[in-house]
């Protein structure tokens, strides 16, 4: 029953990759889907645990983007953004199907 703090932003960053992305692979230099996949099946798991975001993007490269990226650009953090924007959702997705009314997710 343990209840996690969602703070993709480091675990992007300590794993050099944005696990669980099609983006992750480039960063592996071609690793397979099953890679991927575990990821992916883990990061979902874990996400059924999560109470909190921290609501930060960062990349494998930086735990903090300094602004916002453009929206509909094709930049690495645009690439950043959206992995962060699955993650929450699958978060709050999973708080909604629980009966809970809400996630705490403070900006940083």
């Amino acid at each position: 029953d343990l209840r996690l703090t969602l703070d993709a932003s480091h675990w992007f960053l300590v794993c050099e990759r944005l696990l669980g992305t099609s983006a992750a692979e480039g960063n592996r230099g071609g690793a397979d889907d099953t890679v991927t996949d575990v990821e992916s099946r883990i990061l979902a798991s874990l996400c059924e645990r999560v109470d909190h975001i921290h609501a930060r993007i960062g990349t494998p490269e930086s735990p903090q983007l300094g602004s916002m990226p453009f929206p509909g650009g094709s930049s690495w953090e645009n690439v950043a953004a959206a992995a962060h924007e699955q993650l929450w959702l699958q978060v709050w997705r999973n708080r909604v199907a629980a009966g809970c009314e809400g996630v705490s997710a403070p900006p940083e």
